[in-house]
């Protein structure tokens, strides 16, 4: 979005010193300046098109939209998928205590995961505090 923001500054200050230029200067002006400065105004031009045709197309970004839209439906649709969008962010959280909690206090693995598993299910036997 800002490449497309500046293409159009870019684009519209060119303009504005076109259309400035040509009521203010005087034809012998125009003859002396056509030469290098128009060679560089069309180079910009055809660039600048070029840009937004890039900024337009976007091919990755539309596939990556495609597969996400894709694996959005297939978690509605399906039981599979379904389950994953409840149990994984599920089994993450365990994982992820486990993982923070265990390095914190120095607890084994099978400890760590222990308490993570008895802290988020609510139960809370109190036998291991962090």
């Amino acid at each position: 979005q800002l490449v497309t923001l500046e293409a159009t500054r870019i684009r519209r200050s060119t303009n504005w010193r076109r259309r400035r230029g040509s009521s203010s200067m005087s034809d012998d002006d125009d003859d002396s300046d056509e030469g290098f400065g128009g060679e560089m105004e069309r180079y910009r031009e055809q660039f600048m098109n070029e840009l937004e045709d890039l900024m337009r197309e976007r091919p990755l970004l539309d596939a990556l939209r495609f597969k996400a839209k894709e694996f959005q439906i297939w978690r509605r649709t399906t039981v599979c998928g379904r389950f994953c969008s409840v149990g994984l962010p599920f089994l993450g959280n365990i994982f992820l205590g486990a993982f923070v909690v265990g390095t914190i206090e120095g607890w084994s693995p099978l400890e760590s995961l222990y308490w993570s598993i008895v802290t988020l299910t609510t139960v809370g036997y109190g036998d291991y505090v962090p």
